[in-house]
């Protein structure tokens, strides 16, 4: 209501249980069961009554205020923001020559960052190719938009047909399985002189927050990697390097998450899963934006036991032990 991003809400109006996103449930439950939706309104109230209270407090993230603020951080910095309708990226096919406005200005600059989200035209415009993670992963599409109803701090959340729609004052939004883009990633998101931060280099359906914190990261990322007069493209390849690595492990965590019983895997899921199974054991990897811990609890969650527990769970991968141990010994 103040217009601050972040505010607290009562977990009965905040759509996760004990931590799992709304949508991953459903998914789950729309595929062990034949009944279209759960009840989630018994889901939180059977929470509360098995923790004794009110089920505590939640941090709510609100999309329409942190745009504000962005919006006001922006002209603090006397950063100017101009409509992207009608724009055209002028290239040759290798790097970005300018933006075309529709007012007929062209807009140039040493590096072109894109943050467009599946709207991204920049990249595109480069032609990169795009790694189709659709055979792992269930579509699922989230639209959301300004213009809800009702009262400040009143949500609503309704299911219809086969989507899932929730609705507070400032936007609504809308869950429901099929269509939308497909899920993956850019084949390199840094090229010649523009780079791809967050959703306009990778598209996972996992609405938990780790796309913000993946957008944040890459960020951080172009700041500390920005390319030297005598870099020689090392800076602009490592920053590549270490963003794929991050991307591909949101991959796999969403494909765990989603699909929790899916065939189609990447080779490192696979080899995660196998080491659970066997050791209870998950290896700690580099730039990976999803905690050992996390990954732990979710595969205690979704898979069975492993056959005998290993006291290094959380360790390192033994690739890594033994070229360590390799480097160390005298030669």
């Amino acid at each position: 209501a103040d217009g601050t991003a972040i505010r607290e809400a009562a977990t009965a109006a905040i759509p996760f249980v004990e931590g799992v996103a709304l949508h991953q449930i459903w998914l789950r439950h729309r595929a062990e069961t034949t009944d279209a939706t759960p009840d989630f309104a018994a889901m939180l109230l059977a929470l509360r009554d098995a923790r004794g209270d009110e089920g505590g407090f939640g941090a709510r993230f609100d999309a329409a205020a942190y745009a504000a603020l962005l919006g006001d951080m922006a002209a603090t910095l006397n950063i100017v923001r101009r409509d992207a309708a009608g724009i055209r990226v002028e290239t040759d096919g290798e790097a970005i020559h300018g933006i075309a406005t529709s007012a007929g200005e062209t807009l140039t600059a040493d590096l072109y960052i894109d943050a467009a989200g599946s709207r991204s035209r920049l990249l595109a415009a480069l032609n990169v190719g795009w790694l189709d993670w659709s055979p792992s992963l269930p579509a699922l599409t989230l639209a959301v938009a300004p213009g809800g109803a009702g009262a400040i701090g009143a949500e609503v959340l309704t299911a219809a047909s086969d989507a899932l729609h929730w609705q507070t004052r400032p936007w609504s939004a809308t869950i429901a399985a099929g269509g939308g883009p497909a899920p993956g990633r850019l084949v390199q998101s840094w090229q010649g002189n523009a780079v791809a931060i967050g959703e306009a280099a990778v598209r996972v359906p996992v609405v938990d927050g780790s796309l913000l914190g993946n957008a944040i990261e890459d960020i951080l990322r172009v700041i500390a990697l920005l390319p030297r007069p005598d870099g020689q493209g090392r800076d602009t390849r490592e920053y590549v390097r270490r963003t794929a690595i991050a991307q591909d492990a949101l991959g796999d965590w969403s494909s765990l998450c989603l699909a929790p019983d899916g065939t189609a895997r990447s080779d490192s899921l696979i080899a995660m899963l196998a080491a659970f199974d066997a050791r209870g054991r998950i290896a700690t990897a580099e730039l990976d934006p999803i905690a050992p811990g996390q990954w732990l609890a979710r595969l205690m969650a979704l898979r069975p036991p492993p056959r005998r527990i290993d006291p290094t769970a959380l360790a390192l991968s033994e690739d890594i032990v033994r070229t360590t141990i390799a480097h160390a010994a005298p030669q």
